[in-house]
């Protein structure tokens, strides 16, 4: 049995391994692998723009932006769009006071499209970049870097593919489930916060742990969401724990509203402790729930049936790969990370 206890984020970290988790590491380590192989093409690339490749490299695996995969394909689409449209700009434009405005309208739109796709952001980034290298040359022809633009940005886009994607495990079954579990206990501990004590004891364990819970559960929500950008395995697994997410949120969320309208009394703690392991060690016991005759039909029952019937969505086993529909909700939340992705 899983102890029911205080969170254990309240505790001073303890050594180094409490501040820095394997995730920062991987991602230090990709970060460096990639930066090194595109500092590298420069014995390969006698390009006066050589920089491209490695700069494309450091902003598609800045931290917290999104899934590596979407932000690396985001890039190249715009970046070839970009070019494009920087090209039939040099092609119709003269260097002249005109380029100057197409370049102020441009950038007017930045904004915009930031808020709207990273590709978006990336489309009109490159033309820009490209009229204001063109306007810093002496030559009074425009100077097109577009080509070369265009085979840095796939240079790199193809380096953080490979050497900061492809190459490492995509999946993170382990992950979630550790994750998962994490968030199971601490809403166990809120559950159990609810025991009677002094009135301000009380109120602080509850605000604790509380606390501790949302944290737990904006955390992984965030992180299902990084996940769902990706390809399977990653993405389709992802999408699968997300109604878990919801059913453990919802379970939150009832705790919360009970709490606020009653108080537990003194001979409800053992169905209490009983629910709480319920929620912290998966194991069912519908014989209760199930008995209309033997159930109490006190308060503390209406939170019981609802946490025992979001706990069977919660314990049901997942179904990762088959032909089987996707529940709403990660139907939902699938379809707004694509539609937001990166900005």
């Amino acid at each position: 049995m899983v102890m029911i206890g205080q969170p254990e984020t309240h505790k001073k970290p303890k050594s180094l391994s409490d501040l820095i988790s394997k995730q920062d590491v991987k991602s230090a380590v990709i970060l460096a692998l990639c930066i090194g192989i595109a500092f590298c093409t420069k014995w390969v690339n006698s390009d006066s723009h050589w920089y491209w490749t490695p700069l494309t490299v450091i902003i598609v695996l800045k931290p917290d932006l999104g899934s590596i995969f979407t932000r690396s394909i985001l890039r190249i689409i715009g970046t070839l769009l970009g070019v494009c449209l920087g090209v039939a700009i040099f092609i119709f434009v003269p260097k002249s006071i005109l380029l100057v405005c197409v370049l102020a309208a441009l950038a007017s739109c930045m904004p915009w499209a930031s808020q709207r796709s990273y590709w978006m952001s990336t489309l009109i980034a490159t033309p820009i970049v490209l009229m204001l290298l063109d306007l810093i040359n002496p030559n009074i022809h425009n100077v097109d870097y577009g080509l070369q633009r265009m085979i840095d940005t796939l240079i790199g886009g193809a380096i953080i593919l490979i050497f900061g994607y492809f190459l490492w495990p995509r999946a993170h079954s382990n992950e979630f489930q550790k994750s998962f579990q994490d968030i199971r206990n601490a809403i166990a501990a809120y559950l159990m916060s609810l025991k009677p004590s002094s009135s301000s004891q009380q109120d602080d364990s509850q605000l604790l742990t509380r606390r501790h819970a949302y944290t737990l559960l904006a955390a992984m929500r965030k992180k299902l969401r990084f996940h769902m950008q990706e390809p399977p395995l990653a993405g389709t697994e992802a999408a699968a724990w997300f109604p878990r997410l919801t059913s453990a949120a919802r379970i939150c969320d009832d705790i919360s509203a009970w709490s606020a309208r009653n108080t537990l009394a003194p001979d409800q703690i053992d169905r209490l402790t009983t629910l709480a392991s319920k929620i912290s060690d998966g194991s069912q016991d519908s014989s209760a729930v199930d008995d209309n005759s033997t159930q109490p039909t006190d308060a503390l029952s209406l939170l019981e049936n609802s946490i025992n019937a979001r706990l069977d969505k919660i314990n049901t086993p997942l179904n990762i790969g088959g032909f089987s529909p996707v529940p709403d909700e990660s139907k939902r939340a699938q379809a707004s990370v694509i539609e937001s992705s990166s900005h």
